[in-house]
This record gives C-alpha cells, structure tokens and sequence, in this order.
C-alpha cells in the first residue's frame, strides 16, 4: 500500500517522458518532412531544422505571455504547413507539381464526385468529414506538441540555452561547406520556411494570373488559368 503513490508518481512520470517524446517527433515530422514521396527517406529526418533552432531562441528570450502567443501563432503556421505538405505529396504524385492554393481548390470537388460515385453519397460525406477532421487534429496535435516543448524549455533554461548554441554552430558550419548526407539531403534544413516563402509567392503569382484573366474579353476566355509549377526552389526544398 504504502508503495501505491510512488508507483503513480513512477507511472505519470514515464508517461510525461512518452508524450514529450512523442511531441518532439511530431514537431520534427512537421519541420523535416518533405512533400514529395520519392523524397521520404531516413535522411531526410537527420538534418538539423533552422525553423527549430529560431522557436527555441524566441521561448527563451520572450516574456512568458509573448512566448505563450507565439508559441500558439507558430504552432497554427506550422499545422497549416503539414496540411500544406500533405496535399502536395498527392499533388506530385498525380499531376507531379505542388497544390495551388488559390486555383487547384475544384480538385477536391472532383474527388468528391468521385468518392460519391463508387461509394455513394453517405460515403462521399463521410469522407469529406473524416478529411476535415484528421486536418484539424493534426493541427492541435501540432499546436499542444510546441506548447509541451516551449514548457519544457523553459524549465531547463541552462541546458536548452547548450544546446541550441551548440546545435546552431553546427546549422551554420554544414550550411557554409554545403554538407548533406545524401544527394539533395542537406544537413542545414530550411524546409518549412522554404515551403511558407514558396507558398507565399505561388499565391501572389496566381492571384495575378486570375486577375489577368477575368480582364480578358469573355471570347478570348475559354479555360481557368493553369496554376504554375513549381518554383526552382520547391523542386529542390531544403
């Protein structure tokens, strides 16, 4: 009896080691994984993510309800992200190029017909239910995950503060001599960041296209404009 508490205290102990583990997974999945199937490999998982190394020099500079903002802000960005990601490995997949995010939104509508068609309507909708709500999971996952490590963090200031500059010299010192463990598998990773800026510029670069579009005269108008490929730097994201 008298070892019940201790054996609790053990238990919840291990399971806080599992989940924090589990978040820092889900957190490198997120950073680290590319959006391109041909390039999902075990190397790509062993770089050093820049994005990381900026969120834990924020966590230890920022007063706790700055940090406490920021690290919600990040963690939506970076859901959004992964969501992003996982679109585009379908996208490369079949139409080998990323998902337009303001012109490739009636594939979706296809793929519902689609769905409807070989399993009927109550199949359709579950499907367009389960899509959403695996989505937003995803995203809260990723969202508690960065709050758990922030937490964590900043009750081992000393450690963390070691770490990330030691971790930091080491993003710097493989980028500056171009080091990669495979072919196109740099150490010094910027994946994210790279796919924010891409997306970004994807957008704005097909907001321009529609515009151009909807000037034409209706008689030289006859198809949606065709959303761009890739830019060189998503073809090769690092």
């Amino acid at each position: 009896m008298d070892d019940e508490p201790a054996l609790r205290r053990r238990g919840r102990r291990m399971a806080g080691i599992v989940l924090t583990a589990l978040a820092a997974l889900l957190v490198l999945f997120a950073l680290l994984a590319p959006d391109q199937v041909g390039r999902i490999r075990p190397a790509a998982f062993a770089r050093i993510p820049a994005e990381g190394l900026v969120g834990v020099v924020l966590v230890l500079i920022l007063p706790d309800r700055a940090r406490r903002a920021v690290t919600v802000l990040a963690g939506l960005a970076l859901g959004l992200l992964t969501v992003v990601k996982i679109v585009n490995l379908g996208f490369y997949a079949v139409l080998d190029r990323p998902f337009d995010l303001v012109l490739d939104w009636r594939f979706f509508g296809n793929a519902a017909d689609f769905v409807r068609e070989s399993s009927g309507q109550a199949g359709a909708i579950g499907a367009e239910v389960a899509a959403a709500v695996l989505a937003v999971l995803l995203v809260v996952l990723i969202v508690l995950s960065l709050r758990r490590l922030s937490g964590l963090v900043v009750g081992h200031r000393r450690a963390a503060t070691r770490s990330v500059a030691v971790l930091a010299v080491a993003w710097l010192t493989c980028a500056v001599l171009g080091v990669q463990i495979v072919a196109g598998e740099p150490v010094a990773a910027r994946s994210a960041a790279t796919l924010a800026y891409d997306s970004a510029r994807q957008v704005n670069a097909s907001l321009r296209d529609r515009e151009v579009f909807a000037s034409r005269p209706r008689s030289t108008s006859s198809a949606i404009p065709r959303p761009r490929s890739c830019s060189p730097a998503c073809a090769a994201r690092t």
